[in-house]
């Protein structure tokens, strides 16, 4: 009897009035948390991007090798929609900044280890400039 290959979900798209959404969105905003707003919008259409090309080549080795860099993309979409919530109910004037802090706090929610996982951490302090 053989095994058959386990079978991986199509990753969901990207909702279509998600664009249009945060367009309306940045046209109302200040300059500052517009400009994280389209860094958001910008970050999710190349996310979504990837994730396409990443299901498209399932069985290449280039894709278990890019796996750091997709975690990284998605602990910092995390982070810059996270960052946007104070400002979305009105308790900060600006959004809050997007920093190595604020990215690590997003890692260690979504239990992703410095110990356990040093590829991805590597790649957000190489993201954010931080030497350690």
């Amino acid at each position: 009897m053989f095994l058959s290959a386990p079978v991986v979900p199509k990753p969901p798209k990207m909702p279509l009035d998600l664009i249009e959404r945060l367009a309306k969105c940045i046209e109302v905003a200040d300059s500052e948390p517009a400009e994280s707003m389209a860094d958001l919008l910008s970050r999710t259409q190349v996310q979504n991007a990837r994730i396409a090309d990443v299901y498209n080549k399932l069985n290449d080795e280039e894709v278990v090798l890019s796996l750091d860099l997709h975690f990284a993309d998605a602990i910092e979409l995390y982070a810059r929609a996270s960052n946007l919530f104070e400002y979305a109910r009105r308790e900060r004037e600006t959004a809050a900044p997007l920093n190595f802090e604020s990215v690590i706090r997003v890692s260690r929610i979504c239990g992703i280890e410095d110990a356990e996982y040093p590829e991805v951490h590597e790649r957000l302090k190489t993201r954010f400039d931080r030497k350690e």
